[in-house]
């Protein structure tokens, strides 16, 4: 059997086959959502909220970049200010005409969503913090739920204990090239894909420019892809970012259907994981040290599958693919250091070592391997300006893994792999502007861009927005996204994300209204 009619794309467990357990319905998101809009209000409006200048804080951001003293984690509105935004948008695929972009399903070329996204946090008997959004994809049919923070408990002197699901910055580098090594990330979107925090118990401790954090949890929630559904021992999917298996493959010579089915695993076999991890994080002026370990499932579900040859007496055949979600320990180990000056340059060099625990697999399987990896990755930035709207900076950024990809195992193998690829990067070099802002007609206007070259897989792909903020509630933002391969017959990968997904360039235009 050919590897790439077999290919199994690794999302299919991963986004949706364990998303009953996870992820609410419609109505449930809804009364979710009006439930906690009225909490926000009543806390606003107890004795013990603060009362703040909402234009104190505009928005909520997340700040990988080094700052003397600062320790990154989520940033919230103003404690007691509720932000609420509503945002649509329309986008366009490019190069939905070529074979690249064919999925075997009625993938539309112009796709629009809605998106609500809440940002709060409070003070009071308990105090804690929310930061979420909730995306409908009309063509889709689909509503993603995307809560980052979701977390309460208490806090004192030097100290603060948190319940919940809590976003720290455990590994630089992991963050900056999005991996998912420590954090999972909401994969509907591969391109600009928000990673989220841990969910479990979280023991924090600060003292003199130095934090000590302590998580353990007894449940495991993975990271989550795009939707999709199985029509006719077939998966769909309208998500462009769904790469569904070929329903026929050349078998002895015949072209023989193949008909795909999930089966859904014990869910204490997944939900009941434990995982632990600390963090230690320390700055003397404007150098910082930060040290991270972690063991917990990958936060990527892997897959295996089985395959069964079927023969009528008609002279039919077919193949019938029972497909499994596969969850892997693994230890993670982080060591990174850096100098950082606002105004002025920062650097930081990051070593993420990862360490999959080897698990049982049935004998009749196919799946999906993996290996001990290392990486490692150097930073360098200059801020062109500082100024009331923030930081300008240019930036150079390169990294590689070694190690981590291995053969498939089981029955049906190839030289390639049969499922789609853990890491999106492998050497990659990085250059960028972020942060950059003008005034337009008296208003702000602000851009990012960002070019990501691997060679390994001989491929770019190059991320530009624009956004203007024409009134003081209103914004309106543009991004062009492009991405190719430049040398296939060059390229160690072949089949990696660069490659499955290069006919995804695309434009979109949104508006975002902040209540």
């Amino acid at each position: 059997m050919g590897k790439r009619i077999m290919r199994i794309s690794g999302r299919v467990s991963r986004s949706s086959c364990l998303k009953f357990l996870f992820f609410p319905s419609a109505s449930a998101v809804i009364t979710f959502v009006i439930s906690l809009v009225l909490f926000i209000w009543l806390q606003e409006n107890r004795a013990f909220s603060q009362q703040t200048n909402p234009d104190e804080s505009e928005s909520m951001s997340i700040s990988t970049s080094r700052l003397t003293g600062e320790f990154a984690e989520s940033k919230f509105p103003s404690e007691g200010h509720l932000k609420m935004s509503l945002s649509g948008d329309s986008v366009q695929y490019l190069s939905s005409q070529t074979k690249f972009f064919d999925r075997g399903t009625e993938t539309p070329a112009q796709l629009s969503s809605l998106t609500l996204q809440i940002d709060y946090s409070w003070r009071g008997l308990f105090d804690g913090a929310i930061s979420l959004k909730d995306r409908i994809a009309i063509q889709e049919g689909s509503n993603y739920f995307m809560p980052r923070d979701l977390y309460g408990g208490w806090q004192g002197q030097g100290w603060k204990f948190w319940l919940g699901r809590k976003w720290y910055l455990w590994s630089e580098a992991d963050e900056h090239f999005h991996r998912g090594l420590f954090q999972g990330r909401f994969m509907n979107d591969k391109f600009r894909q928000d990673s989220h925090g841990l969910t479990g118990l979280f023991f924090e401790k600060n003292w003199e420019g130095t934090q000590l954090v302590v998580f353990a949890s007894p449940l495991y929630i993975p990271e989550f892809g795009p939707d999709h559904k199985i029509v006719d021992g077939g998966f769909e999917s309208p998500n462009p970012f769904f790469r569904p298996p070929s329903r026929f493959v050349d078998f002895l010579g015949v072209e023989t259907r193949l008909r795909y089915k999930l089966i859904y695993p014990v869910e204490s076999e997944i939900v009941l994981n434990q995982s632990y991890g600390a963090l230690f994080e320390t700055h003397q002026g404007p150098f910082y040290f930060r040290s991270s370990y972690a063991y917990k499932p990958m936060n990527q579900l892997l897959v295996g599958a089985q395959f069964y040859f079927r023969h009528s007496e008609r002279g039919d055949q077919d193949i019938s693919v029972n497909v499994f979600p596969r969850l892997q320990y693994h230890h993670l180990a982080a060591v990174e250091g850096g100098f950082s000056e606002r105004g002025g340059w920062t650097t930081w060099l990051s070593l993420v070592n990862e360490r999959p625990e080897k698990d049982s697999v049935p004998v009749d399987w196919t799946y999906q391997d993996t290996g001990p990896s290392s990486v490692l990755t150097f930073y360098l930035g200059h801020d062109l300006g500082v100024s009331p709207l923030g930081e300008t900076r240019l930036f150079f950024s390169t990294s590689k893994i070694y190690g981590g990809d291995r053969h498939d195992g089981g029955e049906f193998t190839a030289r390639e792999t049969l499922f789609e690829r853990r890491f999106q990067f492998y050497d990659v070099l990085s250059f960028g502007l972020q942060g950059g802002n003008t005034r337009l007609l008296k208003h702000q206007l602000s851009w990012n861009t960002r070019l990501d070259f691997d060679e390994s897989q001989r491929g770019m792909l190059w991320l530009s927005d624009l956004q203007y903020k024409f009134d003081k509630d209103w914004t309106l933002w543009t991004s062009l996204d492009l991405i190719g391969i430049l040398d296939s017959g060059k390229a160690r990968i072949t089949d990696g994300f660069l490659g499955e997904y290069r006919a995804n360039d695309r434009a979109q235009l949104g508006v975002q209204y902040v209540f």
